[in-house]
């Protein structure tokens, strides 16, 4: 059935970030299901050589990339360059173009590009706009631009003072690096809906998940977020606190409508293909608003991509065959 190359960018954890490990577990992960599927596989990290690795099967038309780079020297907004040079180099490969990275990467920039758009989400600002601002009593959480995992967000993120939020954006840069933004906290349900499909068609709309938060851990918090710790820290009681639900009642079907229409204008606007995963955050009046666009979604069997492929009576194995088939 052909060759393919599982792509990774190595182990990305350092002495800030739990996460060491996770890409190079999740290319072994995927090169399994790859040989269930019927495919040779060899796995390769882009971080070291990867290209002069690469092109010994430059022009083979039996080679697909499965591009599971997320980070570029430890910066994922220079993640774009791998599908770019991919690219230029001929090559298929999975998921997200170099374009549609860029846009969806940073979230700053994709915020802009959805405002622009017509497409709902949080309100934000930049950070450098903070000194002006004066608090109303709505709540604001600071975010990272470009980094995944969650990383460097927590309880203490959530406030409504823009001079707190300003001190620990300052604090934040100075540990982790990069560019914060803060956006407007919304106090409501939080779902997530995935897809699949081809460059500039019409993707297929997986089931929509709506993370459940659960009582023991959350009962009497007054903010509800998946953070850093709930993804990584295995030691906190918010790991694992939250799990995701895929059955709703008809008096939901009005709202996963909407969110199934964003998600297809999301689709298009972005330049999305192959695979792609919006987060939703939906306030007490049943209005959505677009979070995040992530345009690599983890691939990860127990994440939740392949969780609501399972919805759908998709095996794991079944979701890679049908990825690779995707490649551009």
């Amino acid at each position: 059935m052909g060759l393919v190359i599982v792509l990774h960018d190595g182990s990305v954890g350092d002495a800030n970030t739990l996460e060491t490990g996770n890409a190079v577990a999740q290319a072994e992960e995927s090169a399994g299901l790859l040989r269930e599927a019927g495919f040779e596989t060899r796995i390769i990290d882009y971080s070291q050589n990867g290209q002069q690795a690469l092109l010994p099967f430059k022009g083979r038309g039996d080679v697909v990339i499965l591009n599971l780079v997320e980070s570029i020297d430890r910066r994922d907004d220079l993640a774009w360059q791998c599908p770019q040079w991919l690219f230029e180099n001929g090559f298929a490969f999975t998921g997200a173009s170099a374009s549609a990275l860029r846009l969806g990467d940073n979230k700053i920039v994709a915020k802009k590009l959805m405002t622009q758009n017509g497409i709902p989400t949080a309100p934000w600002h930049e950070i450098e706009a903070l000194p002006a601002l004066v608090a109303t009593g709505e709540k604001w959480i600071l975010k990272a631009a470009c980094f995944h995992a969650s990383l460097g967000i927590d309880e203490e993120n959530v406030t409504t003072s823009f001079a707190a939020l300003h001190g620990l954006a300052k604090k934040r840069k100075d540990t982790f690096g990069g560019d914060w933004f803060i956006e407007k906290y919304i106090d409501g349900r939080e779902f997530n809906m995935g897809m699949m499909g081809r460059f500039g068609g019409e993707p297929d709309i997986l089931p929509a998940a709506e993370m459940v938060f659960a009582d023991e851990v959350y009962a009497g918090r007054e903010q509800k977020i998946i953070g850093y710790k709930s993804k990584w820290d295995e030691s906190a009681p918010e790991y694992n606190g939250a799990s995701a639900r895929y059955a709703f009642d008809s008096g939901d079907q009005a709202l996963l409508a909407s969110i199934q229409a964003i998600c297809r204008q999301c689709w298009q606007v972005f330049g999305l293909g192959g695979y792609a995963r919006v987060d939703f955050r939906v306030d007490p009046e049943g209005r959505p608003y677009v979070l995040e666009v992530n345009t690599n979604p983890c691939l990860a069997v127990g994440a939740g991509f392949m969780n609501a492929n399972a919805q759908r009576g998709l095996t794991a194995v079944q979701v890679m065959e049908k990825l690779v088939l995707l490649a551009r």
